[in-house]
């Protein structure tokens, strides 16, 4: 939190060197170019941080890269869960309307905070389980256990070289690595 509030001030003391004032309503009339410019000239913005500047403060339908809205956009099935930041953002920019796109991040931020975090995931107060592919992968989980379906495990007998002679158990004798224990009843 510290390190933050450092950062914080010296952005709004260099925007105001440069500005004579804090506010950033005059992006409004910068191109997105010299918006972006501009903003990263201050420093200690990263690329998410520019994003949400330029979405709040330039009405810009920029996407900021927010782990929250990627996390929720691929269990809802949006993106393909296996693709990477870059990938997974430029097929959301394919998909979310322009018009749409500040409640979309909006919405999704707080849906990935509050419901679908991280580790833990809140189905049952998720508003979105009818079009959650999460959703309906757990529901179908929960059927299959509940009518006593279980997964097979395959099993693989272990054979030696030889053909038909089973391979030794490796717990069959001291650990060659290991030295044996002394036993305590023989003293």
């Amino acid at each position: 939190q510290k390190n933050k509030a450092i950062l914080l001030r010296r952005v709004l003391n260099d925007i105001f060197s440069v500005r004579h004032n804090i506010g950033l309503d005059f992006l409004k009339d910068y191109k997105p170019t010299k918006a972006q410019k501009f903003l990263q000239s201050i420093g200690g913005l990263d690329e998410k941080t520019m994003a949400d500047v330029l979405l709040l403060c330039q009405d810009r339908y920029e996407l900021p890269k927010d782990e929250d809205l990627l996390r929720v956009a691929k269990r809802i099935g949006l993106v393909d869960k296996f693709a990477g930041l870059d990938e997974a953002y430029a097929d959301l920019k394919g998909i979310v309307p322009k018009s749409l796109t500040f409640p979309f991040t909006q919405l999704a931020v707080e849906l990935g905070q509050g419901v679908c975090t991280e580790r833990h995931y809140a189905c049952r107060r998720c508003p979105l389980t009818e079009v959650c592919e999460t959703f309906k992968a757990k529901a179908a989980r929960r059927a299959r256990k509940k009518r006593g379906v279980k997964k097979v495990k395959r099993t693989r007998k272990r054979v030696s070289k030889r053909k038909g002679s089973p391979r030794p158990s490796r717990r069959s004798g001291p650990s060659p690595t290991r030295p044996r224990a002394p036993s305590w009843s023989n003293m």
